[in-house]
């Protein structure tokens, strides 16, 4: 009798372990999102890191009063909405339209909008309830409002020198907060991945003059935070920052040139090597393109050569500016896939474009910066006064 009583007691800690399993923790995102019509769906995507992109997990249908329900696994990471209107299908790459939700750990959120702005609702519960982001949120609202008035104030060939001077002041004090207001909500919540996401934001707009204080909030995340992507790609896109600074050597890479020969960075050393960054859709590039060809057909006799880097462009346009342009130099596009390298605009840190690297015959980067400085900083090396 107790071998069977043993049995079921086994059988019953199985089970309990087998539903336990079974049933699968969510989190619950609803709301309502006036002019949205019945059977139209929310779909919520997030990021597959085997597919290399957003991928749909879960949807919704919107009920006649603009109601909806949409549930999904237990997630510590960013998530996209995307509403959907009866009939049409969903275009995840069409992400300025989707809604940014992040979702840590287990929770109730509460999404309120319109269907014209759906990707500016309002979002609670979870993180959006920590006292920090509701500062971002009220920054990111004044930042917005201000850009409204940059635009009226500019809008007179000679704007009043006392307004602009009293708008930069403003202008400065909301984004010095705004670093203040992250930096506290890294520090308070430091083991969430919600912080390393923040970090991994800040990344982004990071310099060489910033980036040490990234590095001392990068040294404050907890454990479980430091095993998130976001907390990995920070620490990459940091160590780039500190690679690609003047002084130091400049990272070798291997691309196909538009006529379809393989290039290294490495291949040039003993020449002076300038890396332009630029794009077919950058207006600033384009009207700099004469200027860069005038420097180079100065130059090239004296031993400099130009590796034209598209970055974030499309193939197709990429070789049309470039016959356009007419572009003498090594043209490769920073967008070609090559096995164990990472994307070259990504390894030199490019925030904007046109971005310029001269490099020296040691392989060294000696500046880094706007093209319009380049002839000065030639002029200085090449024509002898350094």
């Amino acid at each position: 009798m107790k071998k069977y009583i043993k049995w079921g007691a086994l059988v019953f800690l199985v089970l309990c372990a087998f539903f336990s399993f079974t049933q699968i923790r969510k989190n619950t995102i609803s709301g309502q999102i006036t002019g949205a019509g019945e059977g139209d769906r929310i779909f919520l995507a997030s990021y597959h890191a085997s597919k290399d992109k957003f991928v749909t997990d879960d949807s919704a249908k919107v009920a006649s009063d603009g109601t909806f329900t949409i549930k999904t696994q237990d997630k510590n990471e960013l998530t996209l909405l995307f509403l959907v209107p009866k009939g049409d299908t969903l275009d995840i790459s069409a992400r300025q339209k989707a809604l940014h939700v992040f979702l840590e750990g287990l929770g109730k959120y509460t999404v309120n909008g319109t269907a014209e702005n759906f990707s500016s609702s309002s979002v609670s519960g979870g993180v959006y309830e920590y006292p920090e982001q509701k500062t971002l949120d009220s920054l990111n609202a004044a930042i917005e409002n201000m850009r409204a008035q940059s635009m009226e104030l500019h809008k007179n060939e000679t704007p009043d020198t006392a307004a602009v001077a009293e708008f930069n002041r403003r202008w400065n004090e909301l984004w010095k907060k705004d670093a203040e207001t992250r930096k506290a909500l890294i520090e308070n919540h430091n083991n969430d991945a919600y912080a390393a996401y923040i970090l991994n934001g800040m990344c982004f707009t990071a310099s060489a003059e910033t980036v040490s204080g990234i590095q001392e909030l990068y040294g404050k995340l907890g454990e479980k935070a430091l095993k998130t992507s976001y907390a990995k790609t920070a620490k990459k896109r940091m160590d780039n920052i500190n690679s690609t600074v003047v002084g130091n050597t400049a990272p070798d890479f291997t691309l196909t040139s538009i006529e379809g020969d393989t290039v290294s960075l490495s291949s040039l050393r003993g020449k002076w090597v300038i890396l332009e960054f630029w794009a077919s859709w950058c207006k600033p590039c384009r009207s700099n393109n004469p200027h860069m060809v005038g420097i180079y057909e100065k130059y090239n006799p004296k031993g400099v050569e130009v590796i034209g880097i598209a970055s974030w462009d499309k193939h197709e346009d990429w070789k049309k500016a470039v016959d356009e342009d007419g572009l003498p130099w090594i043209n490769v596009n920073s967008a070609e896939k090559v096995k164990g390298q990472d994307n070259v605009s990504e390894t030199y840190v490019i925030n904007s474009v046109p971005t310029s690297f001269l490099i020296n015959t040691e392989g060294i980067i000696v500046y880094r910066g706007h093209p319009a400085y380049i002839e000065q900083q030639l002029e200085n090396y090449i024509g002898g006064v350094k």
